[in-house]
């Protein structure tokens, strides 16, 4: 890396709004035409380092990758844990940016549509039900999947575009 030059870190960023810049005015966002920028304002060149092997790290990291970054993750885990978190709803957009990414036909593979949610309360007295997706389109709702999978799924698809993803560091 170039010495003195900003490092970019992505950490807890929400799958489906990865967003994030050297800290200028000129920060941009990732998901949608994407075009590489790869140097700050006075010409040195940006680096990126994730922190965080779940989600948004090894996201981000890919579509880094994909534009020429080196695009390493740390994870503080000193390894993946594939029960980590029971599970969890992956809306409409989270799957449009795993589509972007390339790994939503393999995260559907061991996922559960989810047309709407019922709540329910501690005593068993249902409280509600809202639907879990675009309004009279069930087909494209959200999906039920275990953390762990999804986690796995992200991660490999980021190591399958070059990002090395560093266990047991910060």
């Amino acid at each position: 890396g170039t010495r003195g030059a900003p490092v970019i870190v992505a950490a807890a960023v929400d799958v489906a709004g990865v967003a994030f810049g050297t800290g200028g005015r000129d920060d941009f966002a990732f998901g949608q035409g994407f075009g590489g920028v790869t140097t700050t304002d006075d010409g040195r060149d940006a680096q990126f380092a994730g922190d965080d092997g779940g989600v948004a790290g090894p996201a981000v990291a890919q579509l880094l990758a994909r534009a020429g970054w080196d695009a390493p993750v740390f994870e503080a885990q000193p390894e993946p844990d594939a029960f980590a978190g029971l599970f969890l709803n992956v809306a409409v957009n989270g799957q449009r940016v795993l589509g972007a990414l390339g790994v939503l036909d393999r995260l559907l593979g061991d996922a559960h549509r989810a047309s709407r949610m019922v709540m329910i309360s501690g005593r068993g007295k249902q409280l509600g039900v809202v639907p879990n997706g675009p309004a009279g389109r069930p087909s494209e709702a959200g999906v039920v999947v275990r953390r762990g999978w999804l986690h796995r799924v992200i991660r490999d698809g980021a190591e399958q575009a070059g990002v090395t993803i560093r266990h047991g560091r910060r």
